[in-house]
């Protein structure tokens, strides 16, 4: 497999590779456990890919091995018919184009008439699902090869348009033109994140092959087919569930080793950087609601600050930050840096000047659209009490949510503001993080922020400026400025996305970036003097 992508998800079957491939089998509980420490490490290490399941089990059975494994992202269902997708609390069905209503009821009266006619197998059918009907024997019963031979008879004789598909101890009952390749297929329509180039694939029956094929690499457990065997880049020494956790490893060093060479070749700032813009939370400050500061790493930085205006090796430092202008000015006070901030999510910049607050809002919050936002709040409010307790007050141009991250009240609230927009036709827009939800002004963002202050400063240019933040929106920003940056607690998508990724986190991260760009900017003016 060449170097030239990450592999950004693993696309597992569960029977032979996860579970025993003999019915009834306990669980390998401990390699299950490994598996999924590292599926944990998924949103925030970028070398952990996703773990996706691809299965022709129902979906309450995938749910539950989803949850075993802490994979709740998507899960391809009943050999590709359909991938459920996760949203908070809510599971969504999307199903491949051959399955229609009337093909759903066709298929009812298929199952229903077989089962009518030949009761005899009604013991072998596997219950719940809903998008094929599947026989499960012990292996070598001949009733098996007897009932597949009754099924396409039957459905032959009735003209039905399912097909029979037949393994070492089980029957499958498909809609035409399925199979797990077709699932994969439908997972890169629904996420774009994922290609053909970028996923990887475990499997251990032939069946399996539909979707390894069209897999960055292939790898089955030890206990797979011969004939799979042969196909697979990789076959682990050991069986199920052991071998799977084995070749997630592999994967995982060879991502690891990938981003090490991504990192070996990473570029230097542009000389010289003259300053940074900054995210509070989660880089000054920790991410984590209600945190005591780091007092001693805001001394550090407040030194750096108040020796920048006589070194010009210390870039100055501006804030851009989603919270309202007092929590803004006290921190600004706190770092003894009192020249422009973002506020708000672009929506102002503030600076304190004496015992005066200077304010200046993007062109597109009018008076009319401060009002709406006031009125948007009372209104949504009033509606809706129970959101109270979430609700931060305080800001003037925006309406903001803080929630628990994992909680399942943010995706509650979620829905009931789209569900209030939509039918109140108010055209504001939502921001949905991972521990918060805020509505403003259509185009306004961190970015169209930054551009707001670059006009503040006639002297800067963004080829001069270090961003440096830990969330995704903070990117509106941050893929404007010459050089990237984040502390090691950012998401997944900025470790990817920037060129330099602190070892540490938060406020000591923060401080790592800044130390390293005052001695990047130190051997730039070394080497213009040599020069």
């Amino acid at each position: 497999m060449p170097l030239n992508q990450l592999i950004k998800a693993v696309i597992i079957d569960i029977d032979g590779c996860l579970t025993s491939k003999t019915f009834g089998q306990p669980l390998d509980l401990e390699s299950l456990r490994q598996i999924q420490e590292i599926s944990q490490q998924y949103k925030v290490n970028p070398a952990v890919p996703m773990l996706i399941l691809n299965t022709g089990r129902d979906a309450n059975h995938t749910e539950l091995m989803a949850k075993i494994l802490d994979s709740f992202h998507y899960f391809i269902i009943e050999m590709g018919a359909a991938i459920v997708s996760v949203h908070g609390a809510e599971l969504v069905h999307h199903l491949h184009k051959s399955i229609t209503r009337v093909g759903l009821d066709q298929f009812d009266q298929f199952q229903s008439n077989f089962l009518e006619t030949f009761p005899q197998y009604q013991k072998y059918l596997q219950y719940g699902k809903r998008y094929m009907a599947s026989f499960l024997f012990e292996n070598d019963d001949r009733a098996k090869e007897i009932c597949a031979a009754d099924l396409r008879r039957f459905i032959q004789q009735n003209n039905f348009q399912f097909h029979v598909d037949q393994g070492h101890n089980f029957i499958n009952i498909i809609f035409p033109d399925i199979n797990k390749g077709s699932g994969l297929e439908l997972l890169f329509e629904i996420d774009k994140e994922f290609n053909h180039d970028n996923v990887a694939g475990i499997g251990d029956s032939p069946g399996d092959w539909d979707f390894l094929k069209n897999c960055a690499f292939s790898a089955c457990p030890a206990n797979a087919a011969d004939g799979l065997k042969k196909k697979c880049d990789y076959v682990a020494i050991n069986q199920e569930a052991k071998g799977t956790l084995e070749i997630l490893r592999y994967i995982l060093k060879r991502n690891v080793y990938f981003i090490e060479k991504q990192s070996r070749s990473r570029k230097k700032p542009t000389c010289q950087v003259k300053a940074i813009i900054s995210d509070i939370n989660g880089t000054i400050d920790s991410a984590i609601y209600g945190n005591a500061l780091n007092l001693e790493g805001i001394a550090k930085i407040r030194d750096l600050i108040e020796r920048s205006a006589k070194d010009p090796a210390i870039p100055r430092i501006f804030m851009n930050t989603g919270w309202d202008l007092s929590y803004t000015i006290l921190y600004a006070q706190l770092l003894n840096n009192m020249q422009y901030h973002v506020i708000e999510r672009g929506a102002a910049i503030v600076s304190i000047d004496g015992p005066f607050v200077n304010v200046k809002t993007d062109s597109k919050i009018t008076p009319k659209m401060v009002s709406g936002i006031t009125l948007l709040q009372a209104n949504f409010m009033a509606k809706y009490p129970h959101y109270y307790r979430f609700l931060q007050f305080g800001k003037k141009y925006m309406l903001s949510f803080q929630f628990e991250i994992g909680s399942i009240d943010k995706e509650e609230c979620l829905a009931s503001l789209k569900d209030f927009l939509s039918e109140n036709k108010l055209k504001y827009e939502i921001d949905d993080g991972p521990n918060y939800i805020n509505v403003g002004v259509p185009g306004i963002d961190k970015g169209t922020g930054a551009d707001l202050l670059l006009k503040t400063q006639p002297d800067l240019r963004y080829d001069s400026i270090v961003g440096v933040g830990d969330s995704d929106g903070d990117w509106a920003y941050i893929k404007k400025c010459g050089y990237k940056a984040c502390p090691s607690n950012a998401s997944k998508f900025l470790k990817e996305h920037c060129d330099y990724v602190a070892s540490k986190a938060e406020t000591d991260g923060f401080i790592e970036i800044l130390q390293q760009i005052i001695q990047w900017n130190l051997e730039c003016h070394y080497t213009k003097d040599s020069e």
